[in-house]
């Protein structure tokens, strides 16, 4: 019985050493704050490539064809307009806005494509 006692004290401590016990219990709160900031600033992204593929949709077509695109998509959230040119001030006062926000949040920089 005492083997199993001495043994198991031994491994204990073994253990507790080797986690590296030093009384300091990690933050989970920052963990948790930088998932949420990762989650919000891939989120700003996606809508940033949206934005993107718009505004070069728009600006690669005839003026009459971004009037037939505007009534094909659904309400968007970047234009309400038919008119070419306040579809792309519109994408781009919007792209502006998700930049800004985008750099707020401290998040990386988009690659340049």
């Amino acid at each position: 019985m005492k083997k199993y006692g001495m043994l198991s004290l031994s491994l204990l401590g073994a253990l507790g050493f080797m986690a590296g016990c030093t009384g300091q219990i990690p933050s989970s709160d920052t963990n948790i704050d930088n998932i949420k900031q990762a989650k919000e600033c891939r989120a700003l992204d996606e809508q940033l490539i949206k934005v993107d593929t718009f505004i070069e949709k728009v600006q690669g077509m005839p003026a009459v064809h971004a009037e037939e695109l505007a009534y094909t998509l659904p309400q968007t959230e970047i234009t309400q307009s038919g008119n070419k040119k306040r579809m792309l001030r519109d994408a781009e006062t919007k792209k502006a806005t998700l930049l800004k926000e985008h750099q707020k949040m401290g998040c990386k920089p988009l690659p340049k494509q």
